[in-house]
């Protein structure tokens, strides 16, 4: 009879797995990735060998901005599903890690049998490279806050005194820059094929007609975004290039007045640029403070717009593991500037106040990025969270002691450095061990709150 039992109920276990596999692959195969994935989970949750499960709940979780987790389960469904090593690639490609990606990519097209895909990943790999070439050389920028708005709104969040000009966007989409003395605009214009900049002059009291700008700033089909720093020749703007990072992006040029024309254009980088749309890139030199505009980690119809602490002279990362590189490259991770904003003689009217700054800066997906602690819908992966910032900040204070110790060992005479190295070893031990421990609890955290709202999504009939 005990045996009987046992049968009947591994064969109703068995029927219930397949029904909710039936009906998972046809949530899948409809685009419903948000349910799909919540039984695919459930799935690999009773059956964590299953190569297939486990395989769509990866895309599951791909699809709907999961991309970390979604990595972790194509590493772990093996090597059954050559289009793993496809996915991968993609998935590595929008959390912006491009020697990952191109050696998903490089194995997929070794294993794969099917040619459908070449031209995507050709394109790729091309993007790929040129993100490493670009993460040899990462600015190092303060954030003051950010704001997120609607795109329409984009200039609202722009604070700028008299004395950097004014910005205006027509109906078209198009923004103008005018000039501080209000005697020079540069306009994007549409075309038929997209935007390019515009000129124009005031003569006493009439405006020259409008010259389209030289080659070197209209080198592609679209351009616009224009903003001069107070020398009126140093132009910041947008452009869509496919030499860039991906979308729009920002690029600089200067204005060469013995010649009436423009240097050639360069991509500003990271962490500026990005695989997402970056541009309007503008700069008060009288508070010392820089915006651009962003829409990583944005829902289609928004853009965040990030305040930074303008420097005259750029600094640039350097000596850092590559993982934190990354990370600051993409702007997962951003250094805080919480010094007062600088007042000049110059600058004598009333200043908007800056927003309060956000407490925190949680990449949770390509679309959610949480600046408060309440926004949490996990209270364990707040408290992960927690765990990482309080490790970050002694990861801070431990690193600055290395430094010191490292400085202190190379002005210390040979005999009397030995002492000095023992300290150093045990200090680099400390930083790795708690380096691992800070990317645990982060990765915690992500786990825990994707979870969370996978939980919470409203359930379809």
């Amino acid at each position: 009879m005990k045996k009987i039992l046992i049968i009947v109920l591994v064969w109703v276990s068995t029927v219930a797995m397949g029904q909710s596999a039936a009906k998972a692959d046809a949530l899948f195969g409809d685009g419903d990735y948000v349910q799909a994935g919540k039984l695919y989970g459930q799935l690999v949750r009773q059956s964590p060998k299953n190569a297939l499960y486990t395989y769509r709940y990866a895309r599951c979780l791909q699809e709907t901005g999961n991309h970390w987790e979604a990595i972790g389960y194509f590493h772990q469904s093996g090597e059954r599903f050559v289009l793993c090593h496809f996915f991968m690639g993609e998935s590595y490609m929008k959390i912006g890690m491009p020697d990952e990606a191109i050696r998903e990519y490089e194995d997929y097209l070794e294993k794969a049998t099917s040619t459908d895909r070449i031209a995507r990943i050709e394109e790729q790999l091309r993007i790929a490279r040129q993100q490493r070439r670009y993460l040899k050389r990462v600015r190092r920028i303060g954030i003051i806050d950010s704001v997120r708005v609607g795109k329409a709104e984009l200039l609202s969040a722009y604070h700028l005194s008299a004395d950097a000009g004014s910005l205006r966007m027509d109906t078209d989409g198009g923004v103008c820059y005018l000039n501080q003395r209000q005697d020079r605009e540069v306009c994007g214009a549409p075309t038929d094929n997209g935007s390019l900049l515009v000129g124009r002059y005031r003569l006493l009291d009439a405006w020259t007609k409008a010259d389209t700008l030289s080659e070197n700033v209209n080198f592609t089909d679209a351009q616009n975004y224009p903003f001069f720093l107070s020398d009126g020749v140093t132009l910041y703007y947008g452009a869509i290039d496919t030499a860039g990072l991906g979308g729009w992006d920002i690029y600089m040029t200067q204005y060469n007045s013995a010649t009436d024309t423009y240097l050639r254009s360069e991509n500003i980088g990271y962490p500026f640029n990005s695989s997402a749309n970056d541009y309007l890139y503008a700069v008060d030199e009288s508070t010392g403070c820089g915006y651009f505009a962003s829409d990583r980690f944005c829902s289609a119809d928004s853009v965040t717009v990030y305040r930074f602490r303008h420097e005259e002279t750029p600094r640039y990362w350097s000596g850092i593991r590559s993982d934190s590189l990354l990370a600051y490259a993409t702007m997962t991770l951003i250094e805080r500037d919480t010094l007062p904003i600088i007042e000049t003689k110059r600058h004598e009217e009333a200043m908007p106040q800056p927003q309060q700054e956000p407490a925190i800066h949680f990449v949770l997906n390509n679309e959610v990025c949480y600046t408060r602690y309440d926004q949490f819908l996990s209270e364990e992966a707040r408290q992960s969270y927690q765990t990482y910032e309080e490790e970050q900040r002694v990861l801070e204070q431990l690193t600055a002691e290395i430094d010191r110790l490292r400085k202190q060992y190379g002005e210390t005479n040979p005999q009397d450095r030995s002492a000095l190295a023992q300290q150093l070893l045990t200090k680099e031990k400390e930083r790795e061990a708690l380096q691992s421990s800070a990317k645990q609890a982060l990765r915690e955290a992500l786990q825990k709150e994707q979870e969370a709202m996978r939980t919470s999504a409203p359930q379809s009939n």
